[in-house]
């Protein structure tokens, strides 16, 4: 909540523009967000598997426990995470430097921030979170709405919740 509230008195504060933001993708943002985790499921599960991060594992819950996960990690955890990542910083970058410096350093920040999660320092989380901030931070600069990228995020968090470990 405090994340939340903080967010949004800098872009009232800054009078920043409207970085998409939103609770409910549009059609075309579905689109995006799944063809940016189509794009990263790969990569990433090739990388996590690689650096020893995880390994796959079958489904062991219910079809409607993992609409549940979706529904939790879209309008929760990816909304505002991303909301910060590319609806604040990433777009503030956008007017200082290039379109690549941009989905670079925040993705970059994006898997810093995820350092903490497990054992510090957990550089394998570190560097997977980074990777898919590069998809998340593609689909961003492509639609520039925040909720195209949730999807991505709440698909890619989803599928590591059931079918890895």
């Amino acid at each position: 909540m405090w994340i939340r509230l903080g967010i949004t008195v800098l872009l009232s504060v800054r009078g920043a523009e409207n970085p998409g933001f939103g609770l409910f993708p549009r059609a075309r943002e579905w689109r995006s967000g799944v063809l940016h985790f189509l794009a990263f499921l790969p990569i990433g599960a090739a990388l996590a598997l690689a650096l020893g991060f995880t390994r796959p594992r079958a489904p062991s819950v219910a079809w409607w426990k993992i609409a549940g996960v979706f529904a939790g990690m879209l309008w929760v955890v990816a909304l505002g995470e991303e909301f910060f990542f590319r609806g604040v910083i990433q777009r503030r970058l956008a007017d200082w430097r290039g379109e690549t410096t941009e989905i670079v350093f925040t993705s970059v920040l994006f898997g810093v921030a995820h350092l903490g999660y497990g054992p510090f320092p957990n550089w394998r989380f570190a560097l997977v979170a980074s990777v898919a901030g590069l998809c998340y931070g593609h689909a961003y600069s492509k639609t520039r709405s925040v909720r195209a990228f949730m999807v991505a995020q709440a698909l890619v968090n989803t599928v590591w919740r059931t079918c890895f470990s």
